[in-house]
């Protein structure tokens, strides 16, 4: 009994040990990052400071700014306020695939979901997996 608790005991040890931000090619990344990185001109890495906001519910003359600032101004990532899941995609695919670094995508929700984005699956509390009812 004694034998099995200090197994389970090590092997759960073992387990917390495990930082999951290490990896096995963490130099393969570091390369690739400091490429891409030299790449960039001047003006290109001041671009990537930035993060705009897209609201994709705005219309086509909103969308073509935040798509101008992405292809001259090489901005580094964008923040979606408002708008709807699919919209919210499309436009995220299309970007990304327009810039020459990868973006940063983000969301305005700290109101919650509800307010920043419709048409969203909302999983109640009796739902939740993690909790106890």
């Amino acid at each position: 009994m004694i034998f099995a608790f200090a197994k389970a005991y090590t092997s759960q040890a073992q387990f917390s040990s495990h930082d999951p931000l290490i990896t096995n090619d963490s130099i393969a990344q570091i390369k690739w990052v400091d490429s891409v990185y030299n790449s960039l001109n001047q003006r290109e890495k001041v671009g990537q400071l930035f993060m705009v906001d897209l609201f994709s519910n705005k219309g086509k003359a909103h969308v073509a700014a935040v798509r101008k600032l992405v292809e001259e101004q090489k901005i580094g990532g964008i923040i979606f306020s408002k708008g709807g899941p699919l919209q919210q995609a499309h436009l995220t695919n299309e970007l990304q695939a327009k810039s020459k670094t990868p973006m940063l995508i983000a969301m305005d929700a700290e109101w919650g979901l509800e307010y920043a984005i419709r048409q969203y699956i909302c999983f109640s509390v009796e739902y939740d997996t993690r909790s106890n009812t």
